[in-house]
């Protein structure tokens, strides 16, 4: 028997400029489904966190888990895209260049298992 189970793929991350003070942070990813996970009609939140990535410990910027998306196992990927607004202060925390990543995460609302995959690290020219 096959549990069911959602597979994250293709998580990719774009920042630019945005106005003033900010920056638009655009991940983009996709979920796939299991056919048993498709015929138990299961239900995932999936949502994204912004990492900056450190020499010891990255920090998190950015929470998208306050706007997650539901949705429920299908024969075709789910495709999402969350864009999310930060400051320049909160992405610019380091002399130079600042490196971010994402982590996109999709849980499995009956199991409670929680799937997660994380984007190459993107280098933002402040």
């Amino acid at each position: 028997m096959t549990l069911p189970a959602a597979k994250l793929t293709s998580v990719g991350l774009t920042v630019r400029k945005s106005t003033g003070e900010w920056w638009e942070v655009a991940v983009n990813w996709r979920i796939s489904y299991t056919a048993s996970d498709v015929a138990a009609q299961n239900t995932y939140r999936t949502w994204v966190e912004i990492w900056e990535d450190d020499n010891v410990y990255d920090d998190i910027i950015a929470n998208g888990s306050s706007k997650p998306a539901f949705l429920t196992a299908r024969a075709q990927p789910h495709s999402i895209t969350q864009k999310i607004l930060v400051t320049s202060g909160a992405i610019g925390t380091e002399v130079g260049d600042e490196e971010v990543y994402a982590r996109a995460y999709a849980e499995n609302r009956k199991t409670g298992a929680v799937f997660e995959l994380w984007s190459f690290t993107f280098v933002v020219d402040d």
